[in-house]
């Protein structure tokens, strides 16, 4: 037993158990705050709203997590190496997050007709909003990199400014409405991630740029796909029928487009899945 080694972890963990339960205390605190200034019905539209996009998010951000961090930490003491892993992060992460919140933006309104019925159609707006703050998330995971070099201290102190954004963002936003709100923690998402992303680029010297770089033919694509997927909304067809085709219509042309503009996710992902299904055929 080393109390040398006892210190020198604790250090360490003990930062990142405070980030870890500031998140937890945050991601409960705007519906504690609707429920106290708004009506019971907000409140549950906001709640509502929230819930899928944050479920896709929780279990999407949640297994890359567990790869990426001890991913990124193999490899602490070569930075190329570690850019390179983080580069490579991005990409795959964004890849598949980006369309599938881009999709439930489009087909709000006919998911929610079809999954909960029109009395829940006032969730929609929450259920867009949701979706481009959790945008944000996978973006947020570069913080894995600062711990991978032993950086914890920095990324507590990100978490704590963010915090701080939302509080003060909240604040002010109280007044113009539950809407208001949304926007506002939107715009601290936003304010947070140029923060990190300063940090980062000062750390491992990915930039800004490098991240663009990494994601723009993923973001294009996207957008093309959502602009599609969107306008069969104008189409009078029942809403599951409507559903089917946005789904269907949305997959075959995020996957036709990844294709003809050859992104780099894309193949990798591809190479991924053959080299899954050669070794389960060979067992």
């Amino acid at each position: 037993f080393s109390i040398e080694k006892v210190k020198k972890l604790f250090s360490f963990s003990s930062k990142m158990l405070v980030t870890n339960l500031l998140d937890t205390i945050f991601n409960n605190i705007h519906s504690l705050v609707i429920g106290k200034f708004f009506t019971p019905a907000e409140l549950g539209f906001y709640q509502r709203g929230q819930q899928m996009p944050q479920a896709f998010m929780t279990a999407i951000d949640g297994s890359f997590n567990e790869v990426l961090y001890p991913t990124l930490s193999a490899v602490q003491d070569d930075m190329k190496k570690l850019k390179s892993a983080l580069s490579r992060s991005m990409k795959t992460s964004l890849y598949i997050v980006t369309p599938a919140l881009f999709g439930i933006i489009a087909a709000a309104e006919p998911l929610i007709k079809v999954l909960l019925t029109e009395k829940w159609l006032p969730c929609v707006p929450f259920m867009q909003l949701q979706c481009v703050i959790c945008l944000f998330w996978p973006l947020s995971a570069r913080t894995h990199s600062l711990n991978a070099i032993g950086r914890s201290d920095i990324t507590l102190k990100l978490n704590i400014i963010g915090k701080v954004i939302t509080v003060i963002m909240i604040a002010v936003c109280i007044p113009f409405g539950i809407y208001a709100i949304m926007l506002g923690n939107i715009l601290a998402t936003n304010i947070a991630f140029w923060i990190v992303s300063f940090y980062v680029n000062k750390h491992i010297h990915y930039s800004l740029k490098d991240l663009f770089n990494d994601v723009k033919g993923t973001l294009l694509v996207s957008s093309i796909m959502l602009a599609v997927v969107y306008s069969i909304n104008f189409i009078p067809m029942p809403d599951i029928v409507k559903l089917a085709v946005q789904v269907v219509t949305g997959v075959g042309i995020y996957v036709l487009l990844s294709k003809l503009f050859k992104l780099d996710s894309f193949e990798y992902l591809l190479e991924i899945a053959k080299s899954f299904f050669k070794r389960k055929n060979n067992s």
